[in-house]
């Protein structure tokens, strides 16, 4: 990428050419601007949280960056769960009602998740977000999850263990098996992570 280049910007609508200049320490209006410059008012725009997209385009003498302004969550909706309930889930999730919307946090809240199902015995547990327009500046952010079948522990047998009892290697795991006195208990539901922790 060659240097000497200036700077368009298409997009704006809530935003202004000078509230963008003042989330960045490169002055937009160079006309000399590098690729280092470049990168970092696209570093510097997106910490703020204020742009939820944002493309470039290289031409000979410019570089075109087109936004998509950032919005605020005014609801929090969770589709298709049947076993956990939406208020857990929204305790655990790092996207907030009237927050930005930001697809960090998105992705961490996918995980998290994903998390609390393994820990209630579901592995194929998937989950996607979906935005909704609410207003001119409010989306509605919606996780639609498929939760997948749910799997328990029916038993665990050691094998092959010569200088353990099995009962002591139970006793030192934090799996446990389905059976009449535990069956209320959330150690018989089935989590890989944990079962690899095990091993």
């Amino acid at each position: 990428i060659l240097n000497g280049k200036y700077l368009e910007i298409k997009g704006l609508d809530k935003l202004s050419f000078e509230d963008l200049q003042a989330l960045t320490t490169i002055d937009l209006n160079n006309t000399n601007l590098s690729n280092s410059d470049l990168n970092l008012i696209i570093q510097e725009i997106y910490d703020q949280n204020l742009i939820f997209e944002l493309n470039v385009t290289e031409l000979e003498s410019k570089f075109i960056l087109t936004l998509e302004e950032n919005n605020l969550i005014q609801n929090i909706f969770f589709n298709k769960n049947s076993w956990v309930e939406d208020q857990i889930l929204l305790e655990s999730i790092k996207s907030k009602k009237s927050s930005y919307i930001s697809k960090s946090d998105i992705s961490k809240d996918i995980e998290t998740i994903n998390m609390i199902y393994k820990s209630k015995g579901f592995y194929n547990v998937s989950a996607v977000a979906k935005i909704e327009t609410f207003s001119q500046d409010r989306v509605n952010l919606i996780y639609e999850i498929n939760e997948g079948k749910r799997y328990k522990l029916n038993s665990i047998k050691f094998v092959g263990n010569k200088s353990f009892s099995g009962r002591f290697l139970s006793s030192n795991i934090n799996s446990q098996q389905l059976n009449f006195y535990n069956i209320f208990k959330s150690g018989s539901n089935f989590n890989p992570d944990i079962f690899r922790f095990d091993q």
